[in-house]
């Protein structure tokens, strides 16, 4: 899953770009749509109990989606980036 979605992250950064090409909420709007349902389909066979290593996971997962939509610099951390968009953490919606 993990490789199907870094491909997913470099086909969307491709078209949308980093800070040209697709505004933000498109890029908000493909993310919410497309990414984050891959992820959490079917979560609830595969998400209880979610382990340490599948939390970290998701949280890395969804760190580069939200750099590509805000256009923040790498070193920003997930947890200011998931405020600035008002997005729920990954491992908090699959469980």
């Amino acid at each position: 899953m993990k490789a199907k979605l870094i491909h997913l992250h470099q086909k969307i950064t491709r078209i949308a770009g980093s800070n040209c090409g697709l505004n933000k909420d498109l890029r908000r709007r493909l993310y919410k749509t497309v990414a984050e349902r891959m992820v959490l389909h079917a979560a609830a066979a595969w998400a209880y109990p979610l382990s340490a290593r599948q939390s970290r996971l998701l949280n890395s997962i969804q760190r580069k989606f939200l750099l590509n939509i805000t256009g923040a610099y790498y070193t920003t951390p997930k947890v200011a980036l998931q405020a600035i968009e008002g997005v729920i953490p990954l491992h908090v919606k699959a469980e």
